[in-house]
């Protein structure tokens, strides 16, 4: 008798954002490959989760510039009141796996008609998870920290949260809020520490695009006892970073859906990443000089190295 191969559900809480529409379109991707642990016709998954329908509206105009005929039709998107704890945990009901992060950008908006408004003119925040939080805008870290506090309080004890930092400059400050806020939560939840974050755009002067794939090597390491004590904020020892470079978004955003595929959802951890700087190894029979790549069995271009990686170091 043959066993059906599980498949989690999956969410995005902001889905809007430089890190998290290439996360949403990874997993939309991931969802469409049976064998990759990835739901993708069920419950609406992946889900994206959004304070106002300008939240949609950006991530689709991302989803279109950075993938190959990717959309987040409205059974895919969902609004929520994200200063309510209730509010939050009724979009991400009965899901297995949630993203979400701590490098959120804030901005002011009117509430979408006909959604969770109380009156003509209610207002509300937008999150918009762009994985760096920009000096010059209206960002608050230590809402972020409350937002992720009505993730892991709306959340199911069977979900699995996986959470992006911003990087160790927060941590270092903020960390011990954040551990708390998981660890009083219930689920089982996966912190992922990268050392510094940066935006391909606004590093070297270009977009992220699918056929650019992974840009630079990852290497990872768990912290043991799942504590941010022994974060070491110089070298590299043995991992080939030579100096900090920081880690763009997009890398960060395949980085966390491998940990999600290939990590166990039943325990915790928390892990730090950091990029080589050098580019990662074509992947063997990906490439050819008389046929074009085929990528309908591909997630994301750099695939197999990040996965392997994660199998080897966590």
């Amino acid at each position: 008798m043959s066993v059906k191969y599980k498949r989690n559900t999956v969410a995005i809480l902001p889905c809007c954002g430089d890190l998290s529409s290439v996360l949403y379109g990874v997993t939309q991707r991931a969802a469409a490959i049976y064998d990759s642990g990835i739901e993708g016709n069920k419950k609406g998954s992946p889900r994206g989760v959004a304070a106002t329908s300008r939240g949609s509206l950006i991530l689709n105009k991302a989803l279109s510039s950075k993938f190959n005929l990717a959309y987040a039709g409205e059974d895919k998107v969902r609004l929520a009141d994200l200063s309510c704890e209730a509010s939050v945990g009724r979009v991400l009901k009965g899901y297995d796996v949630v993203f979400c992060g701590l490098g959120m950008n804030q901005r002011r908006g009117k509430v979408t008609g006909n959604t969770y408004e109380t009156g003509p003119n209610d207002t509300c925040v937008e999150y918009s998870w762009d994985g760096v939080i920009d000096a010059d805008g209206d960002s608050d870290f230590e809402e972020n920290i409350n937002l992720l506090r009505r993730i892991v309080g709306g959340c199911a004890a069977g979900t699995h949260v996986v959470v992006v930092g911003t990087g160790v400059d927060e941590l270092d400050r903020e960390g011990y809020k954040v551990l708390k806020a998981l660890k009083g939560g219930g689920p089982n939840f996966t912190l992922i520490i990268p050392s510094t974050v940066r935006r391909m755009e606004a590093s070297l002067g270009v977009g992220w695009t699918f056929n650019k794939g992974l840009g630079d090597v990852l290497v990872a390491r768990e912290l043991l006892g799942g504590d941010l004590d022994d974060w070491d904020q110089g070298k590299y020892v043995g991992g080939g970073v030579e100096e900090d470079i920081g880690i763009c978004c997009e890398d960060l955003a395949i980085f966390a859906l491998s940990s999600a595929m290939q990590l166990d959802p039943g325990a915790s951890r928390v892990v730090q990443v950091k990029a080589t700087g050098y580019a990662p190894p074509v992947d063997q029979g990906t490439k050819s000089l008389t046929k074009p790549e085929k990528t309908d069995k591909m997630w994301c271009r750099g695939q197999q190295y990040v996965m392997s990686m994660i199998e080897n170091c966590l």
